[in-house]
């Protein structure tokens, strides 16, 4: 896992669920999606188990990573 490439202010963008409308209309998911949103899901569950319960409330409502890493990031610069 490169977690960099998921915590990048840019970004890996998260591939698309379906990869053709027979596979919509078969409820096929394309299997680089569910891997895509499990290793983000498995990076937002250490991010989130990483802080203190207070930072946690003010996180808890964002649901990618790189969105949570850049909120700490801009948290953190300002209590400097």
């Amino acid at each position: 896992m490169y977690v960099n490439r998921y915590l990048a202010k840019i970004s890996i963008p998260s591939p698309p669920k379906f990869l053709t409308q027979i596979a919509v209309e078969s409820f096929i998911v394309n299997l680089v999606n569910i891997h895509h949103q499990q290793q983000d899901n498995l990076i937002m569950a250490w991010l989130f188990g990483s802080m203190s319960p207070p930072m946690l409330t003010k996180m808890v409502s964002l649901h990618m990573s790189a969105v949570i890493w850049q909120r700490l990031a801009l948290h953190l610069h300002r209590s400097s």
